[in-house]
């Protein structure tokens, strides 16, 4: 009977939240499946015509986001979607670098051109 009492108190409840704090930070600490790698890595598979998709942020969190063909892999690293931060200037040369590729037809013209913006509403 003395079980009885621990469920219906507050230290079940606590566990409970804190169990349920825990699940949903590594649901959304997942970062949709992008695994973090070295900026330089990222350059390479650019460079390389390795790259399916990509998508650079700026602002805030300066990061590059990339999708990689089927059969083809990041160095050491398992998987087909990574992430890199980068600083300052290194986005214009992203940029820039992408853009050669999709230029040049390296990257499928279904995917949209970085000279391109989304209408704002």
């Amino acid at each position: 009977m003395d079980v009885k009492r621990y469920f219906r108190g507050p230290v079940m409840w606590i566990v409970l939240a804190v169990l349920a704090v825990v699940v949903l930070m590594n649901v959304v600490g997942s970062g949709g499946g992008y695994k973090s790698v070295d900026t330089s890595e990222v350059i390479k598979a650019i460079n390389t015509g390795q790259v399916e998709t990509a998508k650079l942020t700026t602002g805030d969190s300066q990061m590059i986001k990339i999708e990689l063909k089927q059969c083809e892999k990041l160095g050491k690293h398992d998987g087909t979607k990574f992430q890199a931060n980068y600083i300052g200037d290194q986005g214009v040369q992203l940029a820039q670098s992408l853009q050669t590729k999709y230029d040049a037809g390296q990257i499928p013209t279904g995917t949209p051109s970085p000279r391109t913006r989304p209408a704002r509403s």
